[in-house]
């Protein structure tokens, strides 16, 4: 099996919570997006400010990297729930497929807080496909 590039960040085999991980571009089911829209709307989560500098911002809005945690831990997508970068690459491609199977991928941003220029900007330089929250192709 080809190299996935996935680098082990684990502390002997248990997340470092190095957010190396944490993306916004995710596929996530209709039960998922319901899920946490509920969470976010009743906690009153604000989004993880996007990286200034960078052309392009991939990171998760609910990581809160100082505190070094996922701000919706308890509702967090299925994806994320499973993923563990200290796999072979053979259990993290398995994974990826077996998650990915009957979910589109979309973008945090966007479907959480409304940022749809951050989604335009990763389907143009990344040549992604992105759906919006009924499954309509992001343009």
């Amino acid at each position: 099996m080809k190299d996935l590039g996935i680098t082990d960040y684990t502390c002997n085999g248990k997340c470092s919570n190095c957010g190396q991980c944490c993306g916004d571009i995710l596929h996530l089911s209709h039960k998922e997006i319901k899920r946490i829209k509920e969470y976010v709307k009743k906690n009153k989560i604000e989004a993880t400010p996007k990286i200034v500098f960078a052309s392009i911002d991939n990171t998760c809005p609910f990581r809160d990297n100082k505190n070094k945690k996922c701000k919706i831990y308890e509702v967090r997508p299925d994806i994320c729930r499973s993923f563990i970068c200290n796999l072979k690459n053979e259990d993290i491609y398995n994974n990826r497929e077996k998650n990915n199977n009957l979910r589109l991928a979309r973008s945090m941003r966007q479907l959480f807080y409304n940022d749809k220029d951050n989604a335009i900007k990763m389907i143009n330089y990344l040549n992604y496909i992105i759906y919006d929250e009924n499954d309509k192709i992001i343009k």
